[in-house]
């Protein structure tokens, strides 16, 4: 599943643009859902950066946010059991924004 992107990916990076690509954040209403997302999160972690894309927020390891009981553990960033609330939009937020400044080079037109 994760390989199937790449062509999609490389067409936009061959362009010029830069490709960030995120760690799936879990989902407690579909069984099975997180075992995949581990596995998809692996994949990402291990052979993205610098490969497909130039940057992975890994919001998956994240603690309040990416483990698979965060439902419970975390209420106050969920608006339900898929998204993340106002306050839960702060966390990967600021996932991605130290991961930009660590993977993108200067001249990043979106200035993050």
């Amino acid at each position: 599943m994760v390989a199937a992107t790449w062509p999609c990916i490389a067409i936009r990076g061959a362009r010029g643009l830069e490709v960030i690509v995120c760690t799936t954040l879990p989902h407690s209403g579909q069984t099975g859902y997180n075992a995949r997302r581990a596995t998809c999160n692996s994949a990402i972690n291990s052979s993205w950066t610098g490969v497909h894309s130039d940057g992975v927020p890994d919001f998956a390891s994240d603690a309040q946010m990416g483990g698979d009981t965060v439902f419970t553990s975390f209420p106050a960033n969920w608006g339900d059991s898929i998204h993340p609330n106002a306050t839960g939009h702060a966390r990967p937020e600021a996932i991605f924004r130290l991961s930009s400044t660590q993977s993108h080079n200067a001249d990043c037109p979106f200035g993050i």
